[in-house]
Formats: structure tokens, sequence, C-alpha cells
């Protein structure tokens, strides 16, 4: 009875919620689609999210579990992820809803202590320098961003001869905890405010080396520190160094094994020049690592791959494993930073020979943001066919500002103007929109791959420029990329701040601290219009724990005592971050927001892991009056949001200051 009531609130409900129609069609009408890269979703009712029928239904035939690998130990290719889309479908109904049954069935078998141990045993092969690991003195700093690393990482270091009390963990970060509480995003990728805690215990404990892995620890990123601050690597720069000593040490082991490279088509083509001056295979695949893993594991039998690695920080550095591991690459990296340190030489120097030796290179990796899947089409199709898209004749742009465009690789339709019969050797799909053009000019070479990402509304462009020595800032590569921007004649779609170009690796945070939230708004979104103004990549405005201070000086206009004696007060914070900006330009921000601060806030300037504190004593009186306005006109019209009158009084501050 229970039962058919339900059913019938079942039907009536679309009929009478008008207004949620589209959100149930989302849910109930669209499938979770089951992939290479396993099942990918939000956690939530309806057959488009992941929930307990989902998962289900998606690994009633296969092994469960969010990867999915196949017999050769890599992650499934097409077409198995069709077959098993096919069974899945063919399957909808769960055959029981008894959570016992996974430790019951006999076609469940938990390999997990005979599996570690072996790969324990598998990657500790691969150490070359056990004893003078463990004469290595110097402090390092772990976190596993509070996911799974810490006990494979700790025991790996020691596997490798590397004494405990030296590898020091991130204490914060170093349990599982899927609140992940002291990080908004728990991606060492994410750069300098994931990795603060880190920055902190490196400076307590004295290690100049800093090793973080994603939760799931299949992917690694390093930091050092140079120059006063800590130098975040990019993927491209990690792989290029490891690439290039474990070359050295393939050469001086004396074998006779041929080696190979591989690389992600969207990373960088540096290894590809190490490997034609040494006259070895390189060879790049598609993004993912069910790709290199496919790749490396088809080369097996006839090449020792050194390395396979994609730019963003995932890396395969034995042959051990067949799929991305930040932990093995953390102890391998451990190692060369050992045999670097015995030299007298650090990562940066060593980062720097390799460039010396193989050709200078610069980056710039961006995206444009587009929901549009038409839109992203039609821009896609303008860059291939030019304006009229209707005769579909190849119009590919033929240069670049000074760059002539040597060939281009389109994925999307399967062309390659590098190839004979203009097939591309990679694998092509009409569902993703993808193009790769190389160009030159004199002795400088550079490719741009610009693609749509498969979980997220964005357009990616991964680029970079080899040149013949190091006086390129970057700014010739961010040119190119720009112009290819340019090309996208959708002036709906804007333009993100990202990054500039990881040769200048220079990021400046500024943290405003006071006692009234609403004014702190303010000054936050100031802050980050000023930075858009400037034409700067700056971050969306972070709101900080509040904090109960005890304070004994009382001095401001927002805090009203007779006397200095001791009272606490709650402070409050708000943290803009600027991204990657150059010293000039980050001077310039920091110069601008400070002068037409008031009195009574506190400005906290963080450049990595290095804080200078400064309150701000001088206002200029058109600033004042503007933020007496600002004030005022806070106490009027409560019908209106506060913080939207607060985002366009900053606006017209700003507009004010610019006149």
């Amino acid at each position: 009875m229970a039962e058919s009531y339900l059913d019938s609130l079942v039907q009536q409900y679309p009929n009478w919620d008008k207004k949620n129609y589209d959100r149930l069609t989302e849910l109930l009408t669209h499938k979770l689609q089951f992939g290479t890269a396993g099942l990918r979703a939000e956690m939530g009712a309806g057959f488009s999210r992941m929930n307990d029928l989902t998962v289900l239904q998606a690994t009633q035939d296969h092994v469960p579990g969010y990867k999915v690998y196949w017999d050769n130990g890599c992650q499934i290719i097409p077409p198995l992820d069709a077959h098993i889309s096919q069974h899945i479908e063919e399957n909808q109904k769960p055959w029981d809803w008894n959570y016992d049954l996974v430790n019951s069935n006999p076609l469940v078998v938990d390999v997990y202590e005979q599996m570690t141990e072996e790969y324990f045993k598998a990657i500790s092969l691969e150490c070359k320098f056990r004893k003078e690991n463990f004469d290595f003195d110097e402090k390092v700093s772990y976190t596993a961003m509070h996911g799974v690393g810490t006990l494979y990482a700790k025991r790996m270091a020691k596997e490798f001869g590397f004494k405990e009390e030296n590898f020091v963990c991130v204490k914060e970060q170093c349990d599982p905890d899927p609140a992940f509480p002291t990080v908004e995003y728990p991606n060492p990728e994410e750069g300098k405010g994931a990795m603060a805690l880190a920055f902190e215990t490196a400076s307590k404990c004295g290690a100049k080396l800093i090793l973080a892995n994603d939760p799931d620890a299949d992917r690694l990123s390093i930091s050092e520190w140079q120059n006063e601050i800590f130098r975040i690597f990019s993927g491209n720069e990690i792989g290029s160094m490891l690439g290039v000593y474990l070359y050295k040490q393939h050469v001086l082991s004396g074998s006779t094994t041929p080696v190979a490279f591989l690389a992600s088509t969207v990373s960088s083509k540096f290894l590809q020049r190490v490997a034609s001056k040494h006259g070895f295979h390189f060879e790049e695949t598609l993004t993912g690592f069910k790709w290199l893993g496919t790749k490396a594991k088809e080369l097996a039998s006839t090449n020792k791959v050194l390395l396979a690695y994609e730019e963003a920080i995932g890396f395969m550095a034995t042959n051990a494993v067949y799929d991305k591991d930040g932990v093995s690459a953390l102890a391998i990296v451990m190692e060369m930073y050992a045999w670097l340190r015995r030299q007298d030489k650090t990562l940066s120097q060593f980062l720097d020979e390799c460039f010396q030796t193989y050709g200078f290179v610069t980056s710039y990796n961006c995206y444009l943001k587009c929901k549009d899947v038409e839109k992203i089409k039609t821009m896609f199709e303008k860059l291939r066919y030019g304006q009229d898209t209707d005769e579909r004749q190849l119009k590919y742009p033929s240069s670049f500002g000074e760059f002539q465009v040597d060939s281009v690789r389109d994925l999307t339709i399967g062309y390659d103007s590098s190839t004979s019969d203009n097939v591309p050797l990679l694998p092509t799909s009409s569902s993703t929109q993808m193009i790769t053009f190389h160009f030159s000019k004199g002795d400088q070479e550079g490719v741009v791959t610009i693609r749509t990402s498969g979980t997220e509304p964005k357009i990616k462009f991964y680029s970079e420029l080899v040149g013949r020595d190091g006086s390129d800032d970057g700014s010739t590569i961010q040119r190119v990329v720009e112009e290819i921007q340019g090309k996208f004649t959708a002036e709906s779609i804007p333009k993100l701040p990202t990054p500039q170009p990881t040769h200048n690796n220079i990021s400046c945070k500024l943290e405003f601290q006071g006692f009234m939230p609403d004014h702190l708004d303010f000054y936050a979104y100031f802050a980050r219009y000023s930075a858009h103004a400037l034409g700067l990549p700056c971050s969306p405005i972070i709101h900080l724990p509040t904090a109960t201070k005890r304070w004994t000086i009382v001095k401001g206009p927002f805090v009203h005592a007779k006397s200095k004696e001791n009272f606490e007060q709650k402070t409050h914070k708000r943290s803009v971050e600027l991204f990657d900006a150059n010293e000039d330009m980050r001077e310039k921000w920091i110069e601008y927001v400070e002068k037409n601060l008031p009195d009574g806030v506190d400005l906290k300037i963080v450049r990595f892991d290095w804080v200078g504190e400064g309150d701000v004593k001088s206002v200029i009186e058109k600033a004042k009056q503007e933020i007496k306005e600002f004030e005022e006109s806070g106490k009027k019209g409560a019908n209106v949001p506060f913080h939207v009158k607060v985002e366009e009084r900053a606006k017209e501050f700003l507009k004010h200051l610019g006149s």
C-alpha cells in the first residue's frame, strides 16, 4: 500500500513542480556514462549521479572501482569501455542489495596484503644508491594532502635507504580526511595556497625540499628552496629533470638495453630533444595514462621505458607499474636530489644544465571557459575552416605573428599535414576537439595544442617554445597563444585569469584583517577589481577562518574603547591571490592597493612562505572620502543585498580612482 502511494506521488510530482522540471529531467533521463576513466559524476540521487544504484549497475560485470584495469596491467582503452557499457545497459536491474556479498562472493578476492608487499619489493629494485641515501642528512618535508600517501611514502623512502627521522610529514595533513579541512582544493597543482602548510613545516624543520602527493597519491609535486622562496616546479620541469637523470643513470650502469621516453601529446617536447640527440626512441600518446601505460607495455619487449609522464604532475618512472605512481616517483626524486646534493647542486641548477644542453624551454598553459557545446564546436570549426565554415575547405592559420606554421594535426577530423598520407599516427575522435600546431622562426621551434576538456567546460591551451638561449622571458609564446585565442571569435566567452609563463614563477597573496567583515569585503573586492583593471590574473576572494584574539592596543576607527586594557575581539580575514605574476606586476598591484586603503585595516603580504607584514600608514584623501560614502550608502536600501552593494561600490571606487 505504502509503495503504491509512493508510486502515485512520483507520477504526480513532475506534473505539479514545473519549476524544477528541467532539473528532474537532467537527473533522471541522462544515464551515468562509463568511460575509460571509470565513472565520474557528482554524488546524488538520479541516474546521472553517483549513488548506490548507479554504481551497482556499473560494477556488476567488472571489477568494482573508480579505475578499471585490463589483464595487461593498464587502464582500459577503447573499445573495452564500449563493451563494458553494453553489459551495463543489459543488466540495469541490481542483482541484490545485500552488501555482504562483497565479503562472501567467490568472485571477490582481497589481494591487498600480497600486492602491497610485491609492490614495495619491485620498486625497491629501482634504488641505485641505497648506502649513499642512508648517509644523506638533509630534511625533506612531505604532505599527503589529507590523502592516503603517508604510510606508503614513508615506507618507500625507508626502502630506498633514507632515514625515517629526515622524512618530516606535515602533521595537519598526514592522515586521510575526506573533508580536507586545511585546504580549499586538495591538489598540489593548485600551487601556493594548497602548499602553505608544507612551506611552514619545511621552514620549521629546515627542509630545502618539499614533496607532495595528491590525495590518492598517484601524482607528485616538487618544491625547492631558492632565492628565499620555495619554487614549485611544473610537471614539465619535473619530467625534464627526471628524464635526463634516469638516462644518465642508465648510461652509467653500462646497460645496452634499448630505452625509450613517453609523454602525453600536451606535455613538453623536451624529452623528444633528449632522445633525438642520443639516438633512442621517443613517442607521444593521447592524454591520460591509459594511453601511456598501454604504449609502455607494448614497447616492453624491445625497450625499457625510462620515463612516461604527463604535464599534470603524473609520472611512471619504473617498469613495475604501468600507471602514474606518486609514491615510486617520490622515492626516485629523493634519490635524484641526494645525488645532486653530493655534487653540491640544487634541482634548479640541474634544470638549468638540462636546458643549456638540450635547449631552453618556456611554456604557457591557460584556458577559456564555455558551457555551450555548440559554441565550442563553432569556434573550432572557424579555426579549421575559416570564417565561411559552410565550404568545409581546410583553412588553418599559416602563421602566428612572426612564426610560420610548419604542420597541423587535427585529431577531431583525422588530419595531419606532417604525414605522407595526411593521416595522424595517434587515435582520432570526432567527439573531442583537439588541434596541434607546430611552428618555427629561425632557431626557435614551438608547439601549441588546443583541446576541449573531458571533465570541465573548458577549452585548454598547452604551448611551449624552445630556443637556443634563455633570453626569452616567456612573453613570446604567450603572444602566440593570445593570437590563437583571438581567432576564437566568440566575444561572449570571457578569458579567465591565467598564470603567467612558468618562467616567472612568482606569486603574491594579500590578506586583509579587521573587525568588521563588511568593510573587509569591500577591500577584498577592491583588490580583485584593481588586479583586473591592471590586467593581472587574480584569484576569487577567499574567506579565511575567523579568529578570536586578545588585544591590548586599541586604535583605529572600527574599535571603540576608552583605555588600553586587554579585551577579546573577533578578527575577520579575507584573502586575494595574484597568480605567478612577475615582480614588476606584483609590486604595481600592491602599491595600487596599499595607497587606497584606510587606517584601521591590517594588510599582510604573503609571497610563497615568506611573510612580510606592515600596517598601511598613509591614505589619500579622495580614497578616504570614497570609503566614507561607501559606509554611509551601506546603511541605506535594506532591500538590496549588502554584498551586491559592496561589489557595486568597489567598482565605482575603482572607476573614480582611474579618472
